[in-house]
C-alpha cells in the first residue's frame, strides 16, 4: 500500500513517468484509493478493457468504488469515457446497466441510468459520447436482443461502455468473462485524465 501511495506522490509531483503499476486488488486498496480521491480531489476508478468475438468494450468500476453514490456516479461514467478514448475510442457508447429498461424510482440502477443519461444529452459528458440508461446487459451489447425488446436508440445493441452502479456487478462480469477464457482483459486505473495501466 505505501508503494502505492509512494507511486502516486511522485507522479503528481512530476518525479515518477512510468503510467504502469502493480496492484492486487481489495478492499483495504479500495480504501486506499477512497483517501488518495480525497487527498489529491480526483476520483479514482478503474476500467476494465474486454476483447471478445471480436468486440472490444468497457466496464466500470469492478474494484474501486464498491458502492457508488448518485453524486459519484456521473464521475465514474466521466472516467470510463476517458479510458474508452485513450484506447482509441473515438465514438464511445456507454450503458448504465440495470434490470430494466424503464425507468423506476424504487430501483436505484435505473435511477443512475435516468440521471447519467440527461446529462449526457445536454452534453455534459462532451462530443462524440452517446450515454443511455437503464439498459440491461443483452440490450446494450445485442442488437437483435434490442430489436425484439423495441428499445431503438443509438446505444441499444451498440454500447462499447457498460458502467455499473455497484461494484460487484461489473466485478461478476469481469470475471464471468475472465472465466469463460474467451475473452483478453486489461485493467486500467484512471484518476479523470491520467490513464494508468495494471500490471
Amino acid at each position: 500500500m505505501n508503494s502505492i501511495r509512494e507511486f502516486f506522490e511522485n507522479f503528481y509531483s512530476g518525479i515518477e513517468k512510468n503510467r504502469e503499476l502493480k496492484i492486487d486488488f481489495s478492499l483495504e486498496i479500495a480504501n486506499l484509493f477512497k483517501e488518495l480521491s480525497k487527498e489529491y480531489k480526483k476520483t479514482f476508478s478503474t476500467v476494465a478493457k474486454i476483447e471478445i468475438d471480436g468486440k472490444t468494450f468497457f466496464v466500470s468500476d469492478p474494484y474501486i468504488n464498491i458502492q457508488p453514490s448518485l453524486k459519484q456516479f456521473p464521475k465514474l461514467v466521466s472516467n470510463t469515457i476517458a479510458v474508452a478514448k485513450f484506447s482509441g475510442i473515438e465514438e464511445v457508447k456507454v450503458a448504465v446497466v440495470s434490470a430494466v429498461e424503464l425507468v423506476n424510482l424504487n430501483m436505484e440502477s435505473s435511477v443512475y441510468g435516468a440521471v447519467v443519461e440527461a446529462m449526457g444529452k445536454r452534453g455534459q459528458f462532451g462530443k462524440g459520447v452517446f450515454v443511455e440508461g437503464p439498459l440491461s446487459m443483452d440490450v446494450a451489447l445485442s442488437e437483435k436482443a434490442a430489436k425484439e425488446k423495441k428499445v431503438l436508440t443509438d446505444v441499444a445493441g451498440k454500447a462499447n461502455a457498460l458502467v455499473c452502479h455497484r461494484g460487484s456487478i461489473a466485478r461478476g462480469i469481469v470475471d464471468g468473462l475472465d472465466f469463460s477464457g474467451k475473452a483478453k482483459t486489461e485493467i486500467f486505473l484512471t484518476d479523470g485524465e491520467e490513464v494508468f495501466k495494471v500490471v
